[in-house]
C-alpha cells in the first residue's frame, strides 16, 4: 500500500540539501514506477509546489503508525522514480506493487528491486522482468561475492528461484559478507 490519501503529512529531502515539510497532494504510490513527481503544500494557506523525482533524495512520512521512506532512484532504464524502501541492509530492498489488466481481468503482483549503496541504478531481477528466462545466471552474477548464495541459486534450491527475489535478497543481507 502506498500513500493513497490525497493529503498526507510528509518531509521531503531534496538533493540540494533543503528539507521541506507539508501535506502531499496527487501522489499515489500503489504503482510506484509511474510516480515521477508530486505536489507539496506547505502550511494551511500555502500553494502546492511541484517536485520531481530527479531533484528529490527521499520522502519520509508516517502511514498506519509506521515510518516509511520513499527514495528517488534511477530505475533499470535510467529514469528517476520513487521506490518504497522495504528493508535496509547490505543491499537495500524496495517494494513495487504492480497491476496488469488483460481481457481476462486484472492481476496484481509485488516485486522487490534491489540496490547496493555504490550502484547507480536499481537491479530488477524479479519474475516477469527483463531477466525472466535466465534468473539463475543473472542472479549468480549479481551475488557473485557470496559463493554460498550463488550455489543455492544455481542448484535452484527451494526458496532460491526466480519466484523468490525477496528471500534471496534477505539471505544475502543476513548471511553474506560485504
Amino acid at each position: 500500500m502506498g500513500l493513497t490519501q490525497s493529503h498526507s503529512q510528509i518531509k521531503v529531502y531534496l538533493k540540494n540539501g533543503e528539507v521541506k515539510e507539508g501535506n502531499i497532494g496527487k501522489f499515489t504510490t500503489a504503482y510506484v514506477t509511474a510516480v515521477k513527481s508530486f505536489k507539496l503544500k506547505q502550511g494551511e494557506k500555502g500553494k502546492f509546489q511541484k517536485f520531481k523525482a530527479k531533484n528529490t533524495d527521499s520522502i519520509v512520512c508516517y502511514q498506519d503508525g509506521e515510518l516509511i521512506t520513499y527514495h528517488s532512484l534511477l530505475g533499470v532504464y535510467g529514469k528517476p522514480n520513487f521506490y518504497l524502501l522495504h528493508e535496509r541492509g547490505k543491499i537495500n530492498i524496495y517494494k513495487i506493487n504492480s497491476m496488469t489488466t488483460t481481457g481476462y481481468g486484472a492481476f496484481s503482483s509485488t516485486h522487490y528491486p534491489i540496490k547496493r549503496k555504490h550502484e547507480e541504478r536499481i537491479a530488477n531481477i524479479h519474475k516477469g522482468g527483463p531477466y525472466w528466462s535466465n534468473f539463475a545466471e543473472v542472479a549468480s552474477e549479481y551475488f557473485s561475492d557470496c559463493p554460498e548464495l550463488v550455489e543455492k541459486i544455481k542448484n535452484r534450491e527451494e526458496g532460491f528461484t526466480k519466484d523468490n527475489q525477496l528471500e534471496v535478497a534477505q539471505f544475502y543481507n543476513r548471511s553474506c559478507n560485504e
